[in-house]
């Protein structure tokens, strides 16, 4: 089963500085580099990881889109 990965850089809404993670980051060989529940705390880190190749996981970053929309509605 191959999972469709979404690069980090096209998540910024979902990630916020100094926030805890609502997914897990894994590199472009699917290590976790961070994972869920972890934060990160500058564009600094956030640049770096996105040039490692830092990606989310389709369904994980689908999820949060959905609780963000849900969680604003109410």
């Amino acid at each position: 089963m191959i999972t469709e990965r979404v690069p980090l850089p096209r998540l910024k809404g979902l990630v916020h500085l100094g926030a805890p993670l609502p997914f897990r980051v894994l590199d472009d060989h699917g290590r976790l580099l961070l994972a869920q529940g972890q934060r990160i705390e500058s564009e600094e880190q956030l640049e770096a990881l996105s040039q490692r190749g830092a990606w989310v996981e389709r369904g994980a970053a689908e999820a949060e889109r959905t609780r963000k929309i849900v969680q604003s509605t109410c």
